[in-house]
């Protein structure tokens, strides 16, 4: 009985060669189950310039520049069944969505999605739960997430506490514990600012990407590290100047 399975996922990916290669392995194998080697490999890329362009294997992909105007912005990869009388089919899709008002953002704000047909139900289940695993491995936490977050709360903080500063203000903070607050929100926009820059939500990590790809997490750590040891001997100063004030 024929069965199709479609299937989409919305968080970002940490997608390197090895990992590609693993999941490209993990359809091959489970093709082989059903067509033995009878069936055909597709390939294609989009750029950030916009351009499309198909891929005749694994290899050309990942030695693609992929960098500046030929950044990797979608990949596809297909595997077919030859016999036209069996409807048998592997696709996977790994992109960056497009942001709003795109009428695509909205209908289809996946990041990875594959698509599963075969005649035997077990067959398609059990692909899935392998490709499942496969992206379990690649996805990314959401630090960009967090990232806004830390702007949004520290730029609150900020606004909030000068505004204490004023001498409109009704009620005050002592000067000493406005300052602190002050630069704490400057620390806390740093660190989401450095989230943002250090883990991008969508990475396709071989060519040139891969420097920029570890430049950009190795300042993000070294920025987000230097906040959070700021944040806590700022905490650790206010206690101690609290405590020596109070003898």
């Amino acid at each position: 009985m024929r069965t199709e399975l479609r299937k989409p996922f919305t968080y970002g990916f940490v997608l390197s060669e090895q990992e590609l290669r693993r999941i490209h392995d993990t359809m091959v194998q489970q093709m082989k189950r059903k067509e033995r080697d009878d069936f055909n490999s597709f390939f294609e890329l989009r750029y950030k310039n916009g351009v499309r362009t198909e891929k005749a294997s694994l290899d050309e992909i990942t030695a693609d520049n992929n960098s500046g105007a030929w950044k990797i912005q979608e990949l596809k990869m297909a595997l077919l069944s030859r016999n036209r009388l069996k409807e048998t089919k592997l696709e996977i899709e790994f992109r960056v969505p497009p942001t709003p008002p795109s009428k695509d953002a909205t209908e289809q704000p996946h990041s990875i999605q594959y698509y599963v047909v075969g005649d035997e139900r077990d067959w398609v289940y059990l692909t899935s739960s392998q490709l499942d695993d496969r992206i379990a491995n690649i996805k990314q936490l959401p630090i960009f997430y967090y990232g806004v977050a830390a702007i949004a709360i520290g730029l609150s903080m900020l606004i909030v506490f000068l505004a204490m500063l004023s001498s409109t203000a009704s009620s005050k903070l002592p000067l000493g514990y406005e300052i602190v607050a002050i630069l704490a929100s400057g620390l806390i926009i740093s660190g989401g600012i450095a989230c943002i820059y250090g883990f991008p939500l969508y990475n396709f990590i071989w060519g040139d990407y891969i420097k920029t790809f570890t430049y950009r997490r190795t300042v993000g750590k070294y920025v987000i590290n230097g906040v959070i040891i700021s944040l806590v001997l700022s905490v650790i100063g206010s206690i101690i100047g609290t405590l020596f004030f109070l003898k």
